[in-house]
């Protein structure tokens, strides 16, 4: 699946140079019709990293049961409170304004 910029133009508090890429949402869409809802994946790993077990494998079993899943690949350390909470709502509020009918 393609992964979508969480900020459109300027991630706010992020430096390029801390060797992290910029905060993304990776969907994994059902068929129209097919889902009864849509989860966002918080992959865990204590703020230090993000845990790939905890990515794509859940999305596939959220699938299964009838959800669409998209998987936050927010900040962590260096970055610190309150940059993973800032991509967190930013992802909640991205999907919430998602359209809905396919279009």
């Amino acid at each position: 699946m393609t992964k979508i910029n969480l900020w459109s133009e300027s991630t706010p508090g992020f430096d390029l140079g801390l060797g992290q890429a910029a905060p993304t949402i990776e969907p994994f869409l059902l068929e129209d019709g097919q889902e009864h809802g849509a989860v966002i994946v918080f992959p865990g790993g204590g703020y230090n990293h993000l845990a790939a077990h905890e990515t794509e494998p859940i999305t596939r079993w959220l699938n299964a049961a009838g959800f669409s899943a998209f998987v936050l690949r927010y900040r962590v350390a260096p970055f610190h409170h309150p940059s993973p909470w800032q991509d967190a709502s930013r992802a909640i509020r991205t999907v919430r304004a998602a359209p809905r009918d396919g279009s």
